[in-house]
């Protein structure tokens, strides 16, 4: 019994330290959005037109280092990657492959480059 009320411990520590990332990830992003609100605003609405054009289609993203997702940037090469919407500040993407999909979606301003996949 002693061991499961470790185990709960050492889970809920790293359930706790997960959660603290995630909100610091967030308020951090909210400050620099909320301190320069039309900084680097082009930026993003020409990264919005190029990524129009592909809505629908497979295509390959390249993300800024500091904004980077683990699965997006592991994406194996078995799975599609399909651009399905653009709103002002988000992108809808689907992951597919052979056994199931995955929709997610990404903050324009993390997309550094994206490249189109015959």
């Amino acid at each position: 019994m002693d061991v499961l009320y470790k185990m709960g411990a050492v889970l809920g520590l790293l359930a706790f330290l997960q959660v603290s990332a995630i909100s610091a990830k967030i308020r951090r992003m909210e400050r620099s959005e909320r301190e320069n609100p039309h900084l680097g605003r082009s930026g993003v609405d020409d990264m919005r037109k190029i990524l129009a054009s592909y809505i629908g289609k497979e295509v390959s993203l390249d993300f800024y280092d500091e904004e980077e997702e683990m699965d997006l940037l592991c994406a194996g090469k078995h799975e599609k990657t399909i651009l399905l919407d653009i709103d002002e500040k988000w992108v809808m993407i689907r992951f597919e492959t052979p056994k199931k999909q995955k929709d997610k979606l990404i903050r324009i301003s993390s997309i550094k480059g994206v490249s189109f996949q015959e």
